[in-house]
């Protein structure tokens, strides 16, 4: 679940943060749409008058991190094109080595094996968690070509 801890959530009903956390999770959890069509919140607000107004902080803030992902991943494609083909392979090894179960998707239980006991943990994980760029708790090849010319 989400925690939801900034104050503008607090006018939020728990049915409507019960939706969201449903939405933005790993996608083997994930709401189909027509699993979103039929949660009780989206059937509370069909067939009313009221309209659902979000709060001017709620659109400034998705403006904001959606400016900031867009930025991040420019830079994280400028940086990959600084790295040597010596680099991009020992990357792409190390990648392959953390896939424990070979099907092209790192998961943060895999990573976080791979990282787990080193001094420099704590760093690791915020790299790996900013090539998570779709936030989806996952990084496969594609994602990962996207950032570094493994290929």
């Amino acid at each position: 679940m989400i925690p939801f801890l900034v104050p503008v959530w607090n006018t939020v009903s728990p049915l409507c943060k019960d939706l969201i956390s449903r939405m933005i999770t790993a996608p083997e959890r994930r709401l189909t749409p027509q699993q979103v069509l039929e949660h009780p919140w989206i059937l509370s607000m069909t067939g009313t008058e009221k309209p659902v107004e979000l709060p001017s902080i709620v659109t400034s803030n998705l403006k904001t991190f959606s400016i900031t992902q867009k930025v991040k991943k420019v830079v994280l494609a400028y940086l990959a094109t600084q790295l040597s083909e010596r680099e991009i392979t020992m990357l792409r090894k190390l990648f392959i080595g953390l896939d424990k179960n070979g099907d092209g998707v790192l998961s943060t239980e895999e990573i976080n094996d791979g990282i787990r006991g080193r001094e420099d943990e704590k760093e690791l994980g915020d790299i790996v968690e900013s090539m998570d760029t779709d936030r989806s708790g996952f990084i496969d090849y594609n994602g990962m070509h996207s950032h570094v010319r493994i290929w």
